[in-house]
């Protein structure tokens, strides 16, 4: 699979992409993958502390190039399918975010593992199409779900509320936080329970997130 992110996308692959040396070619239930590191990157799950003492705007910087990256992948028809903080790095001094972990990926060239991908989520997030609480939606609109929770980790510093490991969003989530009402509406789209009511890609869902900060901006100049 890395080797088709590699031809179709050679920038993403060698800039973006933290490359396995060694991984569970049975993906069992132990499913674990050694990775070759990159100088300055820390895992979300241990970035958590120093991500809350960042200014509001430098946490949307990092959340936009997360979706970068999404889109990237879409873009050449690869859904990650496994995005949580232990499958995503930041370098927060260089702006760089990557991603790991790509044994649960779905692309045209490869048959799905399909059932087998919730082995491979020992410690990450489902979605709602894993425990029956929505119609089977695209690897690309599970991504875009996956995506939005992760978001809301990037921004408000903290993790969503979760059931049989599927987070729960409703619009109340963002009450007390500092977190601008406008971005609402990005969050319920991506966090809706049925598929199709979602995004449709990643694409979609960066260019949404870019626009909205777009205005969120022009919107804080104009009361300056």
């Amino acid at each position: 699979m890395l080797g088709h992110i590699r031809v179709q996308d050679p920038a993403l692959y060698e800039n973006y992409v933290l490359r396995s040396i060694h991984f569970d070619s049975e993906y069992t239930l132990r499913y674990s993958e050694i990775f070759d590191r990159l100088p300055d990157l820390e895992r979300l799950n241990r970035f958590q502390g120093p991500l809350q003492d960042l200014t509001f705007e430098r946490r949307v910087e990092l959340a936009r190039l997360f979706l970068d990256r999404i889109a990237s992948l879409h873009r050449i028809r690869v859904a990650h399918r496994d995005l949580d903080r232990h499958s995503v790095w930041i370098n927060e001094r260089r702006s760089k975010v990557v991603l790991s972990g790509f044994g649960a990926a779905h692309f045209p060239e490869r048959t799905s593992i399909g059932g087998t991908r919730s082995k491979l989520l020992a410690s990450g997030f489902r979605v709602p199409e894993d425990v029956g609480k929505s119609s089977s939606g695209t690897p690309f609109q599970q991504d875009v779900f996956l995506a939005g929770a992760l978001v809301w980790t990037l921004l408000s510093g903290e993790r969503l509320q979760s059931m049989d490991r599927v987070p729960l969003w409703t619009s109340g989530t963002m009450k007390g936080l500092d977190i601008p009402d406008a971005f609402r509406g990005w969050f319920d789209r991506c966090l809706k329970t049925e598929a199709r009511e979602r995004f449709d890609n990643g694409v979609e869902a960066a260019d949404a997130f870019a626009e909205l900060v777009r205005k969120t901006e022009k919107a804080s100049l104009a009361v300056c």
